[in-house]
């Protein structure tokens, strides 16, 4: 639902609060749990956490690619 924008990056982060997520920090990447605390530090505050993946900007989309993600999404 994410990839293909129907879901926020928000609501991404909160119907997957049972997962550790990297949060990128300077250089460093660490790995976080969902908590009180991840909320208010980083799910409220996210630059493009209103945003759809379809309408981020190039340099704001992970690699791999969105298609390839789907492409190996539906072989399962």
């Amino acid at each position: 639902m994410y990839f293909k924008g129907r879901l926020r990056t928000k609501e991404l982060f909160l119907i997957r609060s049972d997962e550790k997520f990297f949060v990128k920090t300077g250089n460093n990447n660490t790995r976080k749990s969902f908590s009180d605390n991840f909320r208010t530090d980083y799910i409220e505050d996210l630059v493009y956490g209103n945003f759809y993946y379809t309408d981020l900007p190039e340099d704001c989309k992970g690699n791999p690619d969105s298609k390839e993600v789907m492409r190996f999404l539906r072989t399962f």
